[in-house]
């Protein structure tokens, strides 16, 4: 492994630790009632919750979102113990599907604990705008994101060696590629409102839209540039530019500090645009619209599944 590559590893991994933190203290934390005192993870439960058995609850919550750092940072030490610089894309990827998977199973164990009940609403609402992938497309930033990757693979089929680690420039080209298509589906899929507060609940959704496809757009830019760091060491020239290796270190800290800020930016907007709402996953309807997140969900299993596919075929 280069020096340029370890080190964008180690600014990288140094982000990520530092932003969770801040991310499970400031958000996390308190998640469970972010819809107020009449809902618990999506459960609506009755008054004075909080102040009796909803206690238990609360520390559940809390045990396994400290259970799963603990996790982490023992994966994460045993990755600098042995100076596995390597490992640590594996790890990233790992702690993002822990927190999802750690989460979505505490969901569900809640629900059906508190009587997964769900009020069934007698109408249901969909808007009926026509949504285009257009519509949610930063062309700027698709255009840059494209030539990046267009000139690196470029550099690396023209000037690679017998050396080259395959999996290194194909794991980001994936996690691009896979991302595009995701967006893809979220900007196109359409969600069931509650005929009550309809307009609410629309614009809620709305920016719950916007801003997990703003989020991709500029995770996508920081894995470009850092398959963009990693083609250039095939580059000549670039091996008699050492400033090189700090000016791609710069760009990966300015990325990820635009990106956090964008994230607890839109973390605070919405929270605060939902904490007076019902939470999507209370309420149901007489009616199931299959076709209104289906494809996300088969999109979400595919793309893990190939990135552990890749991962492995690597590692082991």
């Amino acid at each position: 492994m280069s020096a340029m590559e370890r080190d964008l590893l180690l600014v990288a991994t140094g982000l990520i630790l530092v932003f969770r933190i801040y991310f499970l203290r400031r958000w996390r934390w308190h998640f469970p009632m972010s819809h107020g005192q009449g809902f618990f993870l999506g459960n609506e439960v009755p008054p004075g919750f909080y102040g009796g058995h909803g206690i238990r609850w609360v520390n559940r919550y809390h045990f396994v979102l400290l259970s799963e750092s603990l996790i982490e940072w023992i994966a994460l030490a045993a990755i600098i113990g042995l100076r596995r610089w390597d490992l640590l894309p594996a790890w990233a990827g790992g702690i993002a599907v822990l927190s999802v998977t750690a989460h979505h199973g505490f969901v569900a164990w809640a629900r059906r604990a508190l009587g997964g009940s769900r009020r069934t609403m007698s109408a249901l609402a969909v808007s009926l705008e026509t949504r285009r992938f257009s519509d949610y497309a930063t062309w700027p930033m698709e255009i840059l994101i494209d030539v990046i990757l267009a000139l690196s693979w470029l550099l690396i089929l023209t000037r690679g060696n017998a050396a080259i680690r395959w999996l290194d420039p194909v794991t980001p080209t994936y996690v691009i590629l896979g991302l595009l298509a995701g967006k893809a589906l979220v900007a196109r899929s359409r969600v069931r409102l509650p005929a009550e507060r309809t307009e609410e609940h629309h614009r809620w959704s709305e920016g719950s839209r916007s801003h997990w496809v703003r989020i991709w757009d500029i995770f996508r830019l920081l894995v470009a540039t850092q398959l963009a760091a990693y083609a250039l060491q095939f580059w000549p020239p670039a091996k008699s530019a050492p400033w090189l290796r700090w000016f791609f270190v710069g760009i990966v800290f300015a990325i990820w500090l635009f990106l956090a800020g964008i994230l607890v930016r839109d973390t605070r907007r919405l929270s605060a645009m939902g904490r007076d709402l019902r939470p999507p996953d209370s309420w149901t309807g007489p009616f199931q619209a299959r076709w209104s997140s289906r494809g996300t969900l088969v999109w979400m299993i595919a793309f893990t599944a190939g990135l552990f596919l890749l991962l492995g075929f690597y590692y082991i």
